[in-house]
């Protein structure tokens, strides 16, 4: 349920960057050896002995960082 609850925003906020970066993926596969890694965000989920740890992986623009 927390990774439902918490997949809901980021898709939201990211759609239209995925879409553009999918676009631009597509066009370096041609030329160069990419890897079509998922450019859709994903949650890890890690288990310890005290407590639940959700990491939140999404592609973003390293120059707006």
């Amino acid at each position: 349920m927390a990774k439902t609850i918490g997949m809901e925003k980021p898709k939201e906020v990211l759609a239209d960057y995925r879409k553009g970066a999918k676009l631009k993926r597509e066009e370096m596969v041609g030329p160069y050896y990419i890897d079509k890694a998922t450019l859709d965000p994903t949650i890890a989920v890690r288990l310890t002995a005290n407590w639940i740890s959700l990491n939140l992986r999404y592609i973003n623009d390293y120059k707006l960082s």
